[in-house]
């Protein structure tokens, strides 16, 4: 069964409703043309040529803008590929150099394709459906390279789709009686290219980091020319979300990045006793007290958001009153120590740091809510602004929130129930 069904975020959209510049496609590389793919059984007799721009890996799969719109014009439109395992059970990371047969007896139907071109047709403005969906009915992909990370490669594609819908239990995709149909044509390059120059330090832009890189508890200056501190922050307005009590949130007194508000954020999962907690070695996937601040994490198609996670530190329960032993409004407490270093959250919560990547250092945090039963929260953060970014490596132009929702939910530890967090996946 295929694990993803379609949800885009307004970060993306934003992205793809206006195209940058175009990818060339080179059509005389494509394998096949229009009289070779269409066959008699197909209904659409035509099909409206479009090209495709903006083709990058985002959260496992292939995404990309079209070079004009196919619906209404103040609403989006997205491109995708989709690679999965032959069992389905996954998506592909781990292509191959070769030819792949859109329309052969799996690629046919969404519900058995292991690559699989779909397109969303209109995406509402609060990503809670599209007009349409169009699926390949004939076509080819052609991987010439492939790169060293997951996903990456320089392909082409020349692909028809026509309009259908797609079960939302069983995947079956089903043409549509009359439905519009579509050409297209693009090509894409996201193997990447180190780069380091000169720098001592610092991340290569590809998953790797520059130089022999900084000690722990230094991070690599602008111009990547040598160490220096952890940007020293403080946190002031700590208070329980009005929603969620066991998730505190406060603000950064410094302004981290550009000008979009910087997020902070405590959560609490599980049982809870006032104590000492050391937060070295912790992981996000599991981690009972997490400390996280993303950086510029507003939902604005310009932002460009960091997420940090605790690397070191304390953090110092004085008092709480528990609500059936876990965390509840009224607590006091303290940071004691607290380093953050700049990391990616996969899809099952685990945090990686980034290499080269940037550190904070936390010089106070410190809230009482003791006697405050719930604190108005509409100054912080929305349930749609909490933890919602990853951040890739600088050539991963795209930065991911929730561009395929997955359906094993009940095999994910952290959930919106559980703290009104929504973390990439």
């Amino acid at each position: 069964m295929k694990p993803i069904l379609f949800t885009v975020p307004a970060l993306l959209l934003a992205f793809f409703s206006t195209p940058g510049s175009a990818l060339a496609a080179d059509n005389d590389s494509i394998l096949a043309d229009e009289d070779t793919l269409v066959t008699d059984d197909v209904v659409p007799t035509e099909c409206t040529a479009i090209t495709l721009s903006d083709v990058a890996i985002a959260n496992g799969v292939y995404q990309a803008a079209l070079s004009e719109t196919i619906g209404t014009a103040d609403l989006a439109d997205l491109f995708q590929i989709e690679f999965y395992t032959a069992d389905l059970s996954a998506l592909r990371t781990d292509l191959v150099v070769g030819s792949y047969d859109l329309a052969s007896e799996a690629n046919d139907n969404y519900a058995t394709c292991t690559e699989c071109v779909r397109v969303f047709e209109d995406i509402a403005a609060d990503n809670s459906g599209v007009a349409a969906t169009y699926f390949q009915y004939s076509g080819a992909i052609e991987i010439a390279e492939i790169g060293t990370r997951p996903l990456e490669s320089k392909g082409s594609i020349h692909v028809f789709v026509h309009e259908v819908t797609i079960d939302a239990s069983t995947y079956e995709s089903t043409p549509v009686a009359g439905g519009a149909c579509y050409e297209i044509t693009g090509a894409w390059d996201t193997i990447c290219v180190p780069s380091c120059g000169d720098a001592v330090c610092g991340t290569d832009g590809c998953g790797g980091e520059c130089g022999a890189g900084c000690e722990t508890g230094k991070q690599c200056n602008a111009d990547r020319s040598g160490c220096i501190d952890c940007t020293a922050i403080t946190i002031a307005d700590i208070v329980p979300n009005i929603d969620y009590p066991s998730l505190y949130q406060g603000v950064v007194v410094e302004e981290l990045g550009d000008t979009f508000d910087d997020l902070f954020q405590i959560e609490f999962y599980g049982e809870q006793v006032p104590g000492t907690y050391d937060l070295t070695g912790t992981n996000y996937y599991d981690c009972s007290q997490c400390v996280v601040v993303t950086q510029d994490g507003v939902d604005d198609p310009a932002a460009l958001p960091k997420v940090f996670f605790q690397e070191s530190g304390s953090l110092v329960l004085d008092a709480a009153i528990l609500v059936d032993g876990e965390m509840g409004a009224e607590s006091k407490g303290h940071l004691d120590g607290v380093r953050l270093v700049e990391v990616t959250i996969a899809s099952d919560y685990t945090s990686t740091p980034v290499p080269g990547g940037s550190c904070l250092a936390i010089t106070e945090a410190e809230w009482d809510t003791m006697g405050a039963a719930t604190t108005d929260d509409d100054a912080l953060l929305t349930d749609d602004e909490i933890t919602d970014s990853v951040v890739t490596d600088a050539a991963d132009t795209l930065i991911d929130e929730d561009i395929v929702a997955t359906d094993d939910t009940d095999t994910q530890k952290k959930s919106d129930d559980g703290c009104g967090c929504s973390v990439i996946f």
